[in-house]
C-alpha cells in the first residue's frame, strides 16, 4: 500500500536537521564556527542562531513524523515547504561562502546537501500530484 512506504531520504533529512537544530540551540558558537568560520560570534548572532536552531528542530520533527508518504494536501504542503527551505538554505549558504567569504569547513558540504535535496523534494511533490 502506498501510504505504508517509508522514505529513507526524509528520515535522514529529519535526523540531520534535528542534529543541526540541537547543535545551534546548545552550542551555537561551535556550529557557527564549523559552518561559517566565525570564531567569536556576537551575542545577537548567538541568539539568532538559537532561534534558527529551534526552527530546524521543528522542521526535523515534522519531517520525521511525515516519513510515511500520504497522498494528501498536508504531505504536498510539507514537500513544498521543504523545497523552499532547501533552495533558500543552499542560496544563503552559497552567498555566505562566495559573497561574504565565510569559509567554515562545513559550508560547502551544507550547500551541496541542500542543493541535492531540491530535485528529490520536487520529484516527490510531483509524484504526490499524480493520480493514484
Amino acid at each position: 500500500m502506498e501510504s505504508d512506504r517509508r522514505s529513507p531520504t526524509l528520515g535522514l533529512f529529519a535526523c540531520l536537521e534535528c542534529a543541526t537544530g540541537l547543535g545551534l540551540l546548545l552550542i551555537p558558537g561551535t556550529v557557527i564556527g564549523l559552518l561559517l568560520g566565525q570564531t567569536q560570534p556576537a551575542p545577537e548572532t548567538l541568539a539568532l542562531a538559537r532561534l534558527g536552531g529551534a526552527a530546524l528542530l521543528a522542521i526535523g520533527a515534522v519531517s520525521w513524523g511525515a516519513r510515511t508518504f500520504h497522498r494528501s494536501r498536508a504531505g504536498l504542503g510539507l514537500l513544498t515547504g521543504l523545497t523552499l527551505y532547501n533552495g533558500l538554505a543552499a542560496a544563503v549558504l552559497a552567498y555566505a561562502g562566495l559573497g561574504l567569504k565565510m569559509q567554515g569547513v562545513l559550508i560547502w558540504p551544507a550547500v551541496l546537501y541542500h542543493a541535492a535535496l531540491l530535485p528529490w523534494c520536487l520529484a516527490s511533490a510531483l509524484r504526490m500530484l499524480q493520480p493514484l
